[in-house]
């Protein structure tokens, strides 16, 4: 089959996406440059390229994806898919326009709903477990915050098209519903339609009326539109458990960059386990760069020590209340803006992992937060991602691409249930 890309602003994003389509036997594979399209690329059915421009400005961050845009165009790729956040961080408008700007479309269908997950859009409003994005801890995100959880006036913020809803109502009222309301707006000249989902069978609806339709899509939504997608078009399952898992008695590294509540409790459960030790790197430590060294030396001291002993290591950001506090207050009187903060920590975090890994066998990884596991990726080498299967919904398991094929499971910090963590370690040591 014709290939299919997929473009995403952020690693952990990209994997989790990219994942449903290996989850229906297509060959899967994630890629950090560009450049390296055709090399690594030759004879995957699907290739996911991270742009990384998440928590870039709106500028800069149009400017690479039309980048990319341009590499793409002439290739004939099947299928077109933007991967958004599921809960509208980044900048979802201009990426849109920069690929718009570039390879013709009818119209882009933006659905970023994930239902299973607990992201759910009605009248265009977009909830997280119930409750509207601009009032949940995603409103205070240190790089990305979203202000606004209406994803129309959102996007009209972000970009220069007309934007459109076709709401809950008009989607569960049958497909001829929804194609005489796309219709009517694209004869308004609305080139952005966002459409409702509520629930998974909400998506269902909407992924046949656009796969059956004869428009020209760019697919922009989350996991959930894409595992819907492929639903729709009908790809048949091939046998995706040929995969082998070499037990040894290596212990797991877990890097834990992301301070979401659902990644603290699973960390706090983590650590509960008899043979889980906890590292705790110190951000106050990090921004002072007199305390920067010694920081580093420590945290490499401890984490191979643990792992030498046989213990499996939880690598973390202090993320205590007091510590988050100060570390806001420290940023500015030192005026680092609060993304050069989160971006030294990730680094700081990806600089001392890299030098563990390249000098303790390991069973594999684990790596919580976007940012987190595109810095240990960067500082290992690492050129991209082998999709293997998804552990747990938005929860895929890999291999890395120019580091010996280490065995690594992502998650978006917002993502998994309490037991997320525990049941990764369990399944890279074969226990489940």
């Amino acid at each position: 089959m014709k290939q299919i890309a997929i473009i995403a602003d952020d690693l952990t994003g990209a994997s989790d996406t990219g994942v449903q389509f290996t989850q229906k036997g297509l060959r899967t594979l994630v890629i950090f440059d560009i450049k390296n399209l055709f090399e690594d690329a030759k004879n995957v059915n699907v290739v996911v390229i991270d742009t990384d421009s998440r928590s870039l400005t709106s500028s800069a961050a149009y400017q690479k994806i039309k980048e990319v845009s341009q590499v793409l165009k002439p290739k004939g790729y099947k299928l077109i898919y933007k991967k958004i956040d599921s809960t509208l961080r980044g900048n979802i408008g201009a990426e849109i326009d920069a690929i718009m700007d570039v390879i013709t479309f009818d119209f882009a269908a933006i659905v970023p709903a994930y239902p299973k997950m607990g992201r759910t859009t009605i009248e265009g409003q977009h909830f997280l477990h119930g409750v509207p994005i601009d009032k949940t801890e995603i409103a205070n995100d240190p790089i990305c915050p979203v202000k606004d959880s209406n994803i129309v006036s959102l996007l009209s913020s972000q970009s220069k098209r007309n934007i459109g809803l076709v709401n809950l109502q008009t989607i569960r009222s049958g497909i001829e519903n929804i194609k005489a309301k796309v219709d009517n707006l694209l004869k308004k000249d609305v080139q952005l339609i966002v459409f409702d989902s509520e629930t998974s069978q909400d998506l269902k609806i909407v992924t046949e009326y656009l796969s059956s339709s004869n428009y020209q899509i760019l697919w922009v939504g989350s996991a959930g539109l894409a595992e819907s997608l492929l639903d729709a078009l009908e790809f048949t399952f091939n046998d995706i458990s040929q995969f082998k898992l070499l037990s040894t008695e290596n212990p797991v590294l877990l890097v834990i960059g992301s301070i979401s509540k659902i990644t603290q409790q699973q960390l706090s459960i983590i650590l509960k386990q008899p043979n889980v030790t906890s590292v705790k790197l110190d951000p106050l430590n990090v921004l002072k760069d007199e305390q920067y060294n010694n920081e580093i030396s420590r945290c490499l001291v401890e984490i191979k020590l643990a792992l030498k002993k046989g213990f499996d290591v939880a690598f973390h950001v202090n993320s205590s209340p007091e510590i988050v506090q100060k570390t806001q207050e420290i940023g500015k009187l030192l005026n680092i803006p609060q993304n050069q903060i989160s971006n030294r920590i990730a680094d700081a975090l990806g600089i001392i992992s890299s030098q563990v890994i390249k000098e303790i066998p390991l069973q594999g990884l684990i790596l919580t937060g976007g940012d987190t596991a595109k810095s240990v990726c960067k500082h290992l080498g690492v050129r991209g991602l082998k999709l293997i299967k998804e552990l747990e919904p938005g929860v895929p398991i890999s291999q890395l691409i120019g580091f010996g094929n280490l065995l690594a499971i992502t998650k978006a910090g917002a993502f998994g249930t309490e037991r997320t963590l525990i049941n990764a370690v369990h399944f890279l040591k074969g226990d489940r």
